[in-house]
């Protein structure tokens, strides 16, 4: 019974194509460490051919790459344009390779920007980026990203310039009343006043002496000033790319309108209505009882009762709180005599 059992496994191993030590009912422990030792140096060379099959292929495809990049890019025009259509094109209107991988670029990815720009082609960019002070090509850029970091640059440039003509005019007594008819105007009014109100906190921070701001409290206000100048910051943001509705660009503006007025008690009342609004339990907690409350569905009707659940917002809303609390204990000068009266 024993011997057939052994010529069972036997046939079996030959089968499976293994060279392993023949069945015995006893054998030595050095045979069985040669053995494991067999097998250990033959993972071992497989899996060094296969780091060294890996590398292989790293290097050529490594290798591809460079000579693809060195390639000229006359090259690189013949192979990427049109056989019929590139030729008669290059026949009326000769162009260098890259601008015409610029214009097609722009074609593809930037069909609005078309109107915009009708005729922008590669040395019009590349000397209008030297004229921003910007870096004409980044390390690995393609002329589709040139392009958008452009145009990206450009609208910055022309917010900046907005920005500082709006400044230079003086700081107007924003119309809030108005917000819902004349978004852009009111928008507008909000910035210049945010941004000339951190541009006064700044100063009044830097006009205290070193041992008033070495202080504890200087210390205080100088982290408050730093954290709600970013959030102030994105609320900006968020003026500029209108993305406030009707009703919170009306009140942000009121609360900007009533710092201006220096009517912090009622500013206050606004930041609470437009913060809490009517909603009895404005935390989240919306039942406390089995009951429901008699007026709760009236109470909860306004959507902008949890406008603190927004995590953006309420950060934005809260450096405005901050701005209130600076504007209320300084007390500057927001605009200038004849804006006043």
């Amino acid at each position: 019974m024993d011997f057939l059992k052994e010529e069972i496994e036997k046939k079996r191993r030959q089968l499976e194509g293994k060279n392993d030590i023949p069945a015995k009912k006893a054998f030595r422990r050095g045979d069985w460490e040669k053995e494991r030792e067999r097998r250990y140096l033959e993972d071992q060379r497989e899996m060094e051919l296969k780091k060294q099959e890996k590398k292989r292929k790293l290097d050529e495809e490594k290798e591809a790459y460079e000579k693809e990049r060195r390639q000229p890019v006359s090259k690189i025009a013949k192979v990427d344009e049109p056989s019929s259509s590139s030729s008669h094109v290059a026949a009326s209107t000769p162009t260098s390779p890259g601008v015409s991988d610029f214009q097609s670029a722009t074609k593809s990815s930037f069909p609005s920007t078309k109107s915009e720009h009708p005729e922008l082609s590669l040395p019009d960019v590349i000397s209008k980026l030297r004229e921003m002070k910007e870096p004409i090509k980044l390390f690995g850029e393609s002329e589709e990203a040139r392009l958008k970091r452009f145009f990206r640059i450009e609208k910055e440039k022309e917010i900046e310039r907005l920005e500082k003509e709006l400044l230079i005019k003086g700081v107007e007594l924003i119309d809030y009343q108005r917000a819902s008819h004349e978004r852009q105007r009111v928008s507008k009014q909000v910035v210049t006043f945010l941004r000339h109100g951190i541009y006064v906190w700044d100063k009044i921070l830097t006009s205290k002496s070193a041992s008033e701001l070495n202080s504890p409290e200087g210390q205080g206000q100088l982290k408050i000033f730093r954290q709600a100048k970013q959030d102030l910051e994105t609320l900006i943001r968020l003026l500029i790319e209108d993305s406030l509705n009707d009703n919170i660009l009306s009140k942000v503006a009121e609360i900007c309108y009533l710092c201006q007025r220096k009517e912090f008690v009622k500013a206050n009342d606004v930041y609470l209505q437009l913060t809490i609004g009517n909603a009895p339990w404005p935390i989240g907690v919306t039942m406390v009882g089995i009951h429901e409350r008699s007026a709760h569905q009236r109470l909860q009707r306004d959507p902008n009762t949890s406008i603190l659940k927004d995590e953006k917002k309420r950060r934005c809303l809260q450096a405005l709180k901050r701005f209130i609390t600076f504007s209320e204990r300084e007390n500057p000068n927001w605009f200038s005599e004849k804006d006043s009266n």
